[in-house]
């Protein structure tokens, strides 16, 4: 037999489906805990941890200071997540571990997501369909690189989930300060609205003065909190999502990484192809993001982990045909966030999965709802479909293991690869004043060497040139900028073996 009798009686009932959903949640969480204990920050989230460290280390909100490349010049982004990390940046600083705990952050809110969509989906459909949505979520490999390095969506995807619990309890204001929180956590959760006066609408649509009363005093709470920061950038940066929607909002500063507005990339093949691939694990959608990792038999693997995709996010097709309570929900929340995502593709010409994070408990649901119909089907064709289901579970427990494999090998690699350049951040460290300007085209090198860092050569105190940084290609410098470094600094670091030269001012 495939599965012991003695252990399916334990997992099975009520109380089988919460052990279950207990061990689901446990192992997600401990995966997300380890592997960012691990991580090393790479993109946005070097940025985000640059802020934390400097509200740590000053005390207060940055306004104009630089971390990084132009859109991040300006403090723009919503400030809970870095609020909370700097506390724990702080907290944390008095044992001298506050560089390892911050990782944590993404960790812990990502946890905590698990046992929410667990509360949230037994609300609405019990135990059994809670389980399937936890083990999507707690195994979807872009929810698990979310969670592990510092990205900000962990905490949006968190709020998202503790919105729609507190709405199925009825427990409205409640649920309006964790939608205001979630506004303060990212700009693009002001898309949540919609969804939250769309649930409010529907329950209470039998008492209409309800709905009236309801929506005011919950748009009181939620914008009591949430709203501040977006009147804010109105009146400094002239758009309160700045640098989102600059082309249709306008702002006072044109982020010179706008691309336009174009509505050519939601017809590219592409752009789902990528989406696709970057929920279930590929850096930036792309398999050629891992062309500098030796992997034996890669063609062998990388096929395999494509077949696995796929059976793993086939019961989301069929649960869009399942009949599921609350259908207008899920359908309005997924609507909703791949809105975000378009608007993203038409704005800066690539896809980013992250945009549409917030949604993927709702997913979770579908899937959900899809894998249980699958299952439920073969149990009622006989001996033979009875066979299969062993099989199923067989191959879910596989996929689960196996994206979390990739996972791990990923934030691995991404470490290593970063440690090999601590001499030279050490270098920086220790031997520029601390209020040094650094020139350099990207996100990390602030979080890594402890200084702001601008592309700005008239303002740089130091540059920092590596003509073979994988890590940031977007920092590797054209011939007549180099020539420009080469003119007006003089040479006062270099390492032959990472191919890092540092120039100082002459």
């Amino acid at each position: 037999m495939l599965l012991n009798p003695k252990l399916v009686g334990w997992f099975s009932g009520e109380r089988g489906w919460l052990r279950l959903a207990a061990v689901v949640i446990m192992v997600g969480a401990l995966l997300r805990f380890a592997l960012a204990a691990l991580s090393h920050p790479a993109s946005d989230s070097c940025w985000h941890l640059s802020v934390a460290r400097f509200i740590a280390e000053n005390g207060r909100i940055p306004l104009f200071e630089q971390f990084g490349i132009s859109d991040r010049s300006v403090f723009s982004a919503p400030p809970l997540f870095h609020l909370v990390a700097a506390f724990v940046y702080r907290l944390f600083g008095l044992v001298n571990a506050s560089e390892f705990a911050v990782k944590l952050v993404s960790a812990l809110f990502g946890s905590l997501t698990l046992p929410v969509v667990f509360l949230a989906a037994r609300k609405a459909y019990g135990s059994r369909i809670a389980f399937f949505a936890t083990f999507f979520v707690a195994f979807l490999p872009l929810h698990i690189n979310s969670s592990v390095v510092s990205f900000v969506d962990s905490l949006a995807v968190l709020l998202a989930v503790l919105v729609v619990y507190f709405l199925l309890l009825r427990r409205i204001l409640l649920s309006a300060v964790f939608l205001g929180l979630a506004l303060t956590a990212k700009q693009t959760m002001m898309f949540f609205v919609p969804f939250f006066i769309l649930a409010m609408v529907v329950l209470y649509r039998a008492r209409p003065k309800a709905v009236l009363a309801k929506l005011v005093a919950s748009g009181a709470v939620a914008g009591l909190i949430g709203l501040p920061w977006l009147v804010r950038n109105y009146l400094l940066l002239g758009n309160p999502l700045w640098p989102f929607l600059y082309k249709i909002l306008g702002g006072k500063i044109v982020p010179e990484s706008l691309q336009g507005f174009s509505l050519a990339g939601l017809f590219s093949f592409i752009i789902p192809a990528r989406f696709f691939l970057e929920l279930l694990g590929a850096p930036l959608g792309s398999l050629a993001a891992l062309s500098f990792v030796s992997i034996p038999f890669a063609n062998v693997a990388v096929a395999a982990w494509l077949a696995l995709t796929v059976l793993f996010i086939l019961p989301a097709v069929a649960g869009l045909f399942a009949r599921i309570q609350y259908r207008i929900y899920l359908f309005a929340w997924l609507a909703l966030f791949l809105l975000v995502t378009a608007i993203y593709v038409m704005n800066v010409g690539v896809v980013s999965a992250r945009f549409f994070l917030p949604a993927v408990p709702a997913l979770a649901v579908v899937w959900a709802f899809g894998i249980d119909s699958m299952l439920r089907k073969a149990s009622g064709i006989g001996v033979a479909g009875q066979r299969l289901v062993p099989v199923a579970i067989i191959i879910l427990v596989g996929c689960a293991a196996a994206f979390s494999a990739v996972e791990s090998g990923k934030v691995l690699v991404a470490a290593r690869s970063w440690s090999a350049y601590d001499a030279d951040f050490s270098w920086v460290r220790e031997n520029t004043p601390s209020d040094a300007l650094i020139a350099y085209r990207g996100q990390c090198m602030s979080y890594n060497v402890h200084r702001h860092s601008n592309f700005d050569l008239a303002m740089a105190d130091y540059a920092w040139v590596n003509h073979d940084f994988k890590l940031e290609p977007v920092s590797i410098l054209e011939p007549a900028y180099l020539q420009e470094i080469e003119d007006g600094f003089v040479l006062v670091y270099e390492n032959a073996a990472t191919g890092t030269k540092v120039y100082g001012r002459k």
